[in-house]
Parts: structure tokens; sequence; C-alpha cells
């Protein structure tokens, strides 16, 4: 990618930028992008408009570049097993549209993706004046940009087999039009905590995830989102904590998400009337129900001993919890901090700041934001 277009591609997916800002995103020399933005305002490309926020002080408002033409959208496609979420969302973050179906059936193949991504079209189609610049299909598996999900050569379907090995993406953006990109859910959360949240302008960080699907993770190396060689880097719910235990759709066995979800349903369910799922924990415990609150803090507690290994080989600054917790992220919070303070060295559990997200879900609206901002600083 040409110097200009990365300016450009940058511009697209942000809220107004300065010529040194710019500068420093894409790692490029001051005068080669004063050069760059030069020629994209001259072509018409570019334009600079007033901030929205005053200077500090007296004086004029600061002014930003942005992109010419209809305001941006990125649209984002993600669900829990049982049903589809589509939205739309500007630069911000902000969802402009949303609508909600049913799940694709797992045995549709890639033709199951396809209704949502058409979704998602015909959600920015309603809006004059924006433009859909691409599609995010956040999947709560394992998944590599061009090479799809990591093979099973043996053992059950993937959780969701819609999501196989192969370039889902080129297939997806051929047939409509609109460049389409799948991401982990977990790493996309990581990334707009990385670009907004708590993990902002840190080196080294652990980000988990914990919603109705159960439990994610994504590691942050050197400033930057690791997803490994196969996408498997902080696949946190597929470590073996019990070699007999039953099968995953990873292909392995005993893996600690199915353990936790599993033991601590089992273990609430006792003390309710009628069935409850993993995802009404937190609801329960947001409404002040006590029980519901211990079953969340011994999901920390459960999920403490991996990740006291994880800290131990990375030795992170900061352990984010987040997802579709909310307030209940605390109760998980204290439970991997019981753990993490007698099997984590002391020096990483008496330093690592161990705590809860202030972005949740949102964090993977702004990921999906940051995958454009993200390919124009790669070039």
């Amino acid at each position: 990618m040409e110097t200009d277009e990365r300016v450009l591609a940058y511009a697209t997916y942000s809220s107004g930028l300065d010529r040194p800002s710019l500068a420093g995103a894409l790692g490029l020399p001051a005068p080669t992008v004063v050069s760059a933005v030069r020629r994209l305002i001259a072509a018409g490309e570019l334009i600079e408009v007033e901030a929205a926020a005053p200077r500090a002080g007296a004086g004029r408002r600061p002014r930003v570049l942005r992109a010419a033409g209809p305001a941006t959208l990125v649209g984002l496609v993600s669900w829990d097993g049982s049903s589809t979420r589509a939205a739309c969302l500007d630069v911000t973050g902000t969802i402009v549209a949303a609508t909600e179906r049913a799940a694709p059936d797992p045995r549709a193949g890639i033709a199951g993706l396809h209704p949502a991504v058409r979704e998602v079209i015909a959600l920015a189609a309603a809006h004059p004046g924006h433009r859909l610049r691409s599609v995010v299909l956040s999947v709560p598996a394992p998944y590599l940009t061009g090479r799809g999900a990591p093979p099973v050569p043996e053992g059950p379907a993937p959780m969701f087999s819609v999501i196989g090995p192969g370039d889902l993406e080129a297939e997806l953006t051929a047939e409509h039009g609109v460049p389409v990109t799948l991401e982990n859910d977990a790493n996309l959360a990581a990334l707009g905590e990385l670009y907004a949240g708590r993990v902002r302008g840190r080196a080294h960080a652990i980000c988990v995830l914990v919603n109705q699907c159960g439990v994610g993770g994504a590691v942050i190396v050197n400033g930057a989102l690791a997803r490994g060689a196969r996408g498997y880097a902080g696949e946190l719910s597929h470590l073996q904590i019990d070699r007999d235990g039953p099968l995953c759709a990873c292909g392995g066995r005993g893996c600690l998400s199915h353990h936790i979800k599993d033991r601590v349903v089992a273990s609430a369910q006792a003390a309710y009337d009628s069935p409850i799922t993993f995802g009404d924990l937190p609801r329960l415990a947001g409404a002040g129900d006590a029980g519901a609150a211990r079953m969340l803090r011994d999901v920390g507690r459960g999920l403490g001993g991996p990740l006291a290994h994880l800290c131990t080989f990375l030795d992170p600054e900061l352990l984010l919890v987040g997802g579709t917790l909310g307030p209940s992220a605390a109760h998980v919070v204290a439970g991997l901090r019981d753990v993490l303070a007698v099997q984590a060295p002391p020096a990483i559990a008496g330093t690592m700041e161990v705590a809860a997200s202030e972005l949740g879900p949102a964090a993977e609206l702004l990921g999906a934001i940051e995958l454009g901002r993200l390919a124009a600083r790669a070039g």
C-alpha cells in the first residue's frame, strides 16, 4: 500500500486527526505524511475541518483531517450460539443501526454467513450520507485471516461448522462487494481495549472474555495482538484440564471452558426452581443474588490456576476481564485474585493489575473499527 493510500485508509476509520497524529499512528516521517496530505486534499479525497472539541484556553479550534465523502460505517456481526446480531457502527464505535435474528444453521456451511452480511448491507443502505466500508464477523472460535479456522483432523464437528478451514473472507467479499473480515471475538475485544480501553498504553496484557458462549482469551505482546501461527494464541477456553473430560468442538477433551460452565451451572441449578444457564448468572448477581455472585467468583477461581501459569510465562502488566458480565465482572476478578495470590509468583501477583473492563461489550465494537486502522498501519 502506497503512502497516500495508507494515509487515506487510516483517516477513513478515524473521526479526525492532525498531521502529527497521523504520522505517529502510521509510523511514518512527518514530512512524508505532510506531503501525502497535501496531495490528498488537492485530489479532494481528504478534507480539513475544525475539531469538534474546543482547544484548551483561548484561540481557534484545532483543525483535523477527515476522509471526504460519506461518513464511514463498519458492519459487525456477532453471535452467541442462539442468535445473531448485525450492527452498523460509526468510527467512534457508536451503533447507528442494529437487528437480531436466529443464528445460522451449523449445517449450512458458508451459506449460513451470507444472510448476516446481507443484513448489514441493508442496514447501511437505510442511512443516506454514510458508506459501508467493511463488514467484520466476530466469531467465538479460533480463526486466522486467509487460512480460516484450524482444521480438526479427528473429533466432533466444530462448534460453528460455518467457520471452517479456507479463506472464507475472500469468498464473502467477492459475493457481496464489500470487504469482509472474520476475527475471533476475544481478539476483537482486546483490540478495542488496546485502542481505547484499559490496555491502552500497555505493552503486555492478557484479556479474558466471559459471555454466554463461555470463556475466551487474547494476548497482547509488545503492544500488539498476538494471533499465533494458526489463530490459537490466547485460546484460554481450550486448555485441557481433564484428560478424560467430554469432547470439545476443538477436537480435544476436557477443555477449560466447558468444565467451568458445566460445573458452575450444575452447582447453581439446585438453588433455583427453573432451569438456568451460564448467561443468567451475571443478571442474577446484578440483581443482588448472593448465590449467583458466589458462582461467578468460582468462575474466577476456576480460571485462576491456568491464568497463573500463563501470567508466569508472559509476565503481563494487566489481566483484564471483559465481555457481557457488566458490574458482575467484579466477582470474577475477586476469584482470580484469590488464586493468583497463591499460585502466581509473588513478583507477578504482587504487581500485576487484575481488573474488570470499563468498556464491556463495547470493546468488540471498537475492535471492529480498529481492524480498519490496523490494515492501514500494516500497509
